[in-house]
């Protein structure tokens, strides 16, 4: 069995490109920055009235247009059932796409867990969220329709486990040690005992990445594989073993001790890589 574990990040769902809409035959008025308003202004009470609007990273034709996370769920998640299916027709999954690629030509997972963020328990507050740069609206929950059907359509008959990471209280999703706290509740969840385990981690912030990577290998073990990808070079999309990145993780362990002046502490934490080395070891 595999499991394919992946965090998914603001920015991971988007809208076609002005070269994109044309290659699809799309007007000047059926362009993704276009189309839009129709689909928000039936739902823009329910945030807040504010003018969000699709946006490129910079002026190319090649760009995808963006949109915050909980907005574009919230727009599919009340919009008809024709409406949703001209919704995905816009939609474009930059760095999911090459995952789901490899994975085709790789192994199929039988089970995708997918990691998304609230943070509505921080964000209570009114003023807070009528701030369009609060982090509130960049939280991925909201995806979770657009992701599920997604996911079954390139992987037929998958299972899906959503896990979601919602801070009760500050400090949020950026805070390491609350992070990792929120990842193992989660993960506790998955009830499979898979024989490979593809994680991809790169979306979200670094804590939510590193928590991730952190308990794949606590749980999982040898059965884990690092799926990663470049979001502009599909080609850079590859796996890496888990024993790389056992290395890195026991080199920031090993810094941290030195600072301390631990020199046993890194002795044992490092002897089975230098043994390997066959490098002499001063005891």
């Amino acid at each position: 069995m595999i499991l394919w574990i992946v965090t998914i990040g603001s920015s991971d769902v988007q809208f076609d490109s002005d070269k994109v809409n044309r290659e699809k035959g799309r007007t000047e008025k059926q362009r993704s920055d276009k189309v839009w308003r129709n689909w928000y202004d039936d739902i823009k009470y329910e945030c807040h009235d504010l003018n969000f609007e699709p946006k490129r990273a910079f002026q190319d034709v090649e760009e995808s247009y963006r949109i915050p996370a909980r907005i574009l769920g919230k727009v599919y998640q009340f919009s008809s059932k024709e409406v949703k299916q001209e919704i995905e027709s816009y939609l474009t999954f930059p760095l999911l796409s090459s995952f789901v690629e490899k994975l085709k030509t790789n192994g199929i997972p039988d089970a995708i867990a997918f990691i998304l963020t609230d943070q509505s328990q921080i964000f209570q507050d009114d003023t807070q969220r009528r701030q369009p740069k609060s982090p509130y609206w960049q939280d991925t929950c909201e995806l979770k329709l657009i992701l599920e059907s997604y996911f079954q359509q390139q992987f037929p008959g998958v299972e899906l486990i959503p896990l979601q990471l919602s801070p009760p209280v500050k400090p949020g999703l950026d805070d390491w040690d609350r992070v990792l706290d929120l990842v193992q509740n989660e993960f506790a969840k998955i009830k499979l005992e898979p024989d490979i385990v593809y994680v991809s981690h790169q979306a979200s912030t670094p804590a939510i990445s590193s928590a991730v990577q952190f308990e794949s290998l606590t749980l999982f073990g040898q059965r884990v594989k690092f799926l990663i990808s470049n979001e502009q070079d599909s080609d850079l999309t590859r796996f890496i073993d888990r024993s790389s990145y056992l290395k890195r993780i026991r080199q920031q362990e090993a810094l941290a001790l030195l600072e301390n002046f631990d020199y046993s502490g890194v002795y044992q934490l490092l002897q089975d890589d230098l043994q390997k080395s066959n490098l002499p070891i001063a005891k």
